[in-house]
């Protein structure tokens, strides 16, 4: 009888105390989240410097006809295939080219050697009866890594366990609403939430047919006023990391994160 009394208690108890944890985590999350920004972390095991491909901080020359370039905001994604932007107008893949709305097929770039941070091509095409010579010298601005440090890279083109969701909202301990994101659509969801061993699950329906339906389990944690769901990676050379020797690098993160809509940069 003590026995069956004191597993009745315990049972209780457990209860009691996940109720709580629920109650204290929707306290915590409650009301609207935006989604903004996605990035890989690592930990250095030496150290190392890497090109910063994301950077807008590219140094040398774009010359059109041998007229300079004043409007580039360069950046470098070998995910899902090697793509080079130069400019709204200008972006160049391995057998192609972007240039004023129009696509040229055929035009031989090699990104061989641009894991050294150094990008450097010529060639020209034929735009509306006229010949465009594009001339290409830049560098990427170095990170330094320090042996033991965690270091990021941001994911600018979506290349990890990108979560499409740019507005979340938690209504009640089970409910969600939001925007879910998908190329240049948006459209709002209701779902369902929940959280166990540390990981949240995410069920949400929209009426977008590429991601009408939607069930995620992610690891989750809140740190200084964000909200980071996360994984672990295995080492892969098709991210933008894997131009990092695989030996320099370990325990590898994809994060997703989201702040508060007040407090979202404008």
């Amino acid at each position: 009888m003590k026995k069956s009394l004191f597993t009745l208690i315990l049972l209780a108890s457990l209860t009691l105390s996940g109720c709580i944890k629920e109650a204290l985590l929707m306290d915590d999350l409650r009301g609207e989240w935006v989604h903004y920004g996605s990035y890989y972390s690592f930990t250095a095991l030496k150290d190392f410097k890497y090109p910063d491909f994301n950077s807008n901080s590219w140094q040398g020359t774009v010359t059109i006809n041998g007229e300079p370039l004043t409007n580039c905001t360069p950046g470098y994604s070998p995910t899902p295939s090697s793509k080079f932007y130069i400019n709204p107008e200008i972006s160049l893949y391995s057998k192609s080219v972007y240039y004023k709305s129009k696509r040229y097929d055929y035009v031989d770039i090699s990104f061989e050697n641009i894991e050294t941070g150094r990008f450097i091509t010529d060639f020209t095409i034929v735009h509306e009866g006229a010949p465009i010579n594009i001339k290409i010298d830049l560098t990427a601005p170095q990170i330094e890594a320090k042996k033991g440090e965690r270091c990021t890279i941001v994911d600018r083109n979506c290349t990890g366990n990108y979560l499409f969701i740019s507005q979340l909202n938690f209504i009640s301990s089970t409910k969600i609403s939001g925007t879910a994101t998908s190329l240049d659509m948006r459209n709002r969801f209701n779902g369902t939430w929940s959280v166990s061993n540390g990981k949240m699950h995410l069920k949400y329906k929209t009426t977008d047919l590429w991601i009408e339906t939607k069930d995620t389990i992610l690891k989750y944690k809140i740190e200084d006023g964000k909200l980071l769901f996360f994984n672990t990676l295995e080492y892969s050379k098709n991210h933008i990391y894997g131009l990092i020797p695989k030996e320099n690098i370990k325990d590898i993160v994809y994060y997703n994160r989201f702040t508060r809509s007040y407090d979202s940069p404008v």
